[in-house]
């Protein structure tokens, strides 16, 4: 399941952890008051006196500003944790990605050559289309929210780069029914189909990120981009999502 909504159900194994680190905690912190108890100053206190300068109670007293002082500490990285977690589980991915099945293949580890894998990848599609349940197929090489990601340079025609501007992106290659199957909604025009195929003009989808950077105020769609040694024509726009 490539959901990225955290799992906030409750954990034994957490809970029995917190539980003993609280403890032992306790017993440390609690251990050096204790053992003082057990020695009082008896002469000072049958006489009604405090002595002066005790150093068990300037001890006491650092203790105390210690614990404060971590108690303070914790509080304040366990508020910032919860307010990270909520703005992670709110921010706008992009995708949907829920009820998602993932699997990772790699036929070419196998020896299968290109005609072969791609045969293979038809094959896995056509048996997943025909299962109950499933409502859209696709694959990708880069999940979103991944550890790995590629990139490349571009270039594009009529755009002037600024002195040192950043021209590389990062870039996936997907199939048809990979928009539908994770959730990416296509803003403008069209997606993939099976007529992209090797033999056809290549093409590209954006997103609107892209699009607003190269082409501001113009229609993207039918724009050149010069990528890996080939013209890529712009057929779709996808609204800018979360990547890495």
């Amino acid at each position: 399941d490539v959901d990225v909504t955290p799992n906030l159900r409750l954990s034994v194994p957490v809970l029995l952890f917190t539980m003993l680190v609280t403890l032992v905690t306790g017993v440390l912190f609690g251990l050096a008051p204790a053992l003082q108890a057990t020695r009082p100053a008896l002469i000072p206190a049958l006489k009604g006196e405090a002595p002066a300068g005790d150093s068990r109670s300037r001890a006491s007293r650092t203790l105390v500003v210690v614990q404060m002082a971590l108690s303070m500490l914790l509080l304040v990285c366990a508020g910032l944790f919860l307010r990270s977690l909520r703005n992670a589980t709110s921010i706008d991915k992009g995708f949907t990605g829920g009820n998602v099945l993932l699997a990772d293949v790699q036929p070419e580890l196998q020896g299968y050559s290109r005609a072969r894998a791609d045969q293979f990848y038809r094959t896995i599609v056509e048996r997943l289309h025909a299962a109950p349940g499933v409502e859209a197929v696709g694959y990708n090489e880069n999940l979103p929210l991944s550890l790995g990601n590629s990139q490349t340079g571009v270039q594009i025609p009529g755009y002037t780069p600024s002195k040192d501007e950043q021209m590389s992106i990062d870039y996936d290659v997907v199939s048809p029914g990979y928009f539908t199957a994770i959730g990416i909604r296509v803003a403008r025009w069209r997606g993939f189909t099976e007529a992209d195929d090797s033999t056809a003009q290549p093409v590209i989808v954006v997103n609107e990120r892209f699009a607003e950077r190269f082409w501001p105020g113009q229609d993207a769609i039918g724009k050149t981009v010069k990528a890996r040694g080939r013209d890529y024509i712009v057929i779709g726009v996808v609204p800018t999502g979360k990547y890495r």
